[in-house]
């Protein structure tokens, strides 16, 4: 599950993840800023409104991100 950050202001973050991406509230997602050749781990949001099926606002718990980030899922290794 990732989508990208559209939107920063004073009051949080939204992103294009949504409840059809499985997203819930209180869920801890990590933050990325990635380019054609590196990813590399910004922060970490928390989930805490669904907007509809694509669209979720977050509160920022750690990190300095900017807009077209990507929100994904942590990823566990087996």
């Amino acid at each position: 599950m990732r989508g990208k950050i559209v939107r920063m202001d004073a009051g949080g973050t939204v992103a294009c993840l949504g409840k059809a991406d499985g997203a819930h509230i209180g869920q801890i997602l990590e933050v990325y800023h990635a380019t054609p050749r590196h990813r590399r781990l910004v922060g970490h949001v928390e989930v805490d409104q669904i907007f509809d099926d694509h669209y979720a606002h977050f509160r920022v718990r750690d990190g300095t991100l900017q807009k077209g980030d990507w929100v994904s899922l942590k990823r566990v290794r087996a």
